[in-house]
């Protein structure tokens, strides 16, 4: 299994279900705004408190 440096004891983990998952891309793109959740929620169909779990 590949390691990254300074992560050796950290298992690296297959996410690509993730690409498929609108909270994922909601909860990447929040950082980008500023946490102003509700166009994210809007627009990917998903709920403020899921979108806050998930972050």
């Amino acid at each position: 299994m590949p390691k990254i440096p300074g992560y050796e004891d950290d298992p690296l983990v297959n996410g690509a279900y993730l690409v498929d998952e609108p909270l994922f891309w909601a909860s990447h793109l929040l950082q980008c705004t500023n946490g102003v959740e509700e166009p994210l929620c809007a627009g990917f169909g998903v709920s403020g408190a899921d979108l806050l779990q998930l972050f």
